[in-house]
């Protein structure tokens, strides 16, 4: 993470990897720079810490604005902090749905089954029988 990053003395750059989802709220193709966020990452940590569940319950609607879930809007602050705390040039890369490696340590590989892998996993393996999906559209995803 950011602290790694900047304990080591030889490190020209640091690329953190995001997702693409974080700016589902932009118009067109999501560019690989800082997007301004309306909240500041260091308050709403603060905040999280002395705040009631109730209360942040409450609030999280008017915190996340136009963002679908709050998994969009802390990753969206991540990468507000990891810009801001980094010592060395910042890159953010934001690939889309993340599924199998394509080669290493063998085609295939795959470490955990959470997202696409587990709607795969799940159909392979007849758990998942049916799924709702929009044929004309295409699904955008990216090898390890």
């Amino acid at each position: 993470s950011v602290k790694l990053a900047n304990s080591c003395s030889n490190l020209d750059s640091l690329v953190h990897v995001s997702t693409a989802y974080t700016q589902v709220d932009c118009e067109g193709d999501i560019e690989e720079r800082r997007y301004p966020v309306a909240y500041n990452y260091a308050d709403m940590l603060t905040m999280s810490e002395w705040m009631p569940e109730e209360m942040m319950n409450t609030l999280t609607p008017k915190f996340l604005g136009e963002k679908p879930n709050t998994y969009t809007f802390t990753k969206h602050l991540a990468e507000e902090l990891v810009c801001e705390e980094s010592r060395v040039p910042t890159a953010i890369m934001r690939p889309s749905i993340i599924c199998a490696s394509a080669e290493s340590p063998f085609p295939g590989w795959i470490d955990n089954f959470n997202c696409y892998s587990g709607m795969v996993m799940g159909n392979m393996t007849g758990v998942l029988r049916i799924a709702l999906v929009d044929e004309s559209k295409k699904a955008n995803i990216v090898p390890v």
